[in-house]
C-alpha cells in the first residue's frame, strides 16, 4: 500500500507527481460528465480512476490494471467518499473564497468608498411615514454599503 509520503516498498510511485505533470486545463477532456448527488461517490469513483489509469499509463502499464498504482489503495488511500468528498470540496470553498470572493468583495468595498467620498456633499431627501427625516448624503448611504461589505468580509474570514 503506498504511504503517505507518496512510496511503496520503497519506491516512489509516478502517482505523486500527477499534479505537477498536467496542466490543470488538459485534465477537463479526460473527465466525463457526472451528475453530482448524495455525498459525491460518482465523482469520488471517476476521479480516483482516471488518476489511477494517468499513472499507470506514465508507468507504461495497461489502462484499467489496477497495477502498479491501484485505484483504492494509492489513489484514495482506502477512505471512504464520505470523507474525501467533503474535504476536497471544503477546500475548493476556501480557494475559490480566497482567490476570488474576498479579493473582488474587498475591492468592490474599495470602490464603493471612493463614491462615497465624491458624493459626501449631495443631500437626499428623507421621509419617513410621510414626514421629513433629516436629510442624509448619496456618500452617507453609500458608505453604509461599503460598512456592510467589510463587515461581512470580517466575518467570513472569522468563521
Amino acid at each position: 500500500m503506498l504511504r503517505p509520503d507518496g512510496y511503496r516498498n520503497g519506491t516512489r510511485t509516478p502517482f505523486c507527481a500527477l499534479p505537477t505533470r498536467r496542466s490543470a486545463a488538459s485534465w477537463t477532456s479526460i473527465f466525463r460528465f457526472m451528475w453530482q448527488t448524495g455525498s459525491g461517490t460518482q465523482s469520488n469513483m471517476n476521479i480516483k480512476e482516471v488518476l489511477s489509469n494517468y499513472a499507470i499509463q506514465l508507468l507504461g502499464g495497461k489502462i484499467g490494471s489496477k497495477s502498479p498504482v491501484h485505484l483504492n489503495d494509492d489513489v484514495n488511500m482506502r477512505q471512504s467518499s464520505n470523507d474525501t468528498f467533503p474535504t476536497a470540496m471544503h477546500i475548493a470553498a476556501v480557494l475559490e473564497l480566497e482567490g476570488h470572493l474576498l479579493p473582488q468583495a474587498g475591492a468592490l468595498a474599495k470602490a464603493i468608498e471612493a463614491k462615497s467620498g465624491e458624493w459626501k456633499d449631495v443631500v437626499k431627501i428623507g421621509q419617513t411615514h410621510l414626514q421629513d427625516a433629516a436629510p442624509p448624503t448619496v456618500g452617507q448611504e453609500w458608505s453604509g454599503w461599503a460598512h456592510q461589505i467589510r463587515d461581512a468580509l470580517t466575518r467570513i474570514r472569522t468563521s
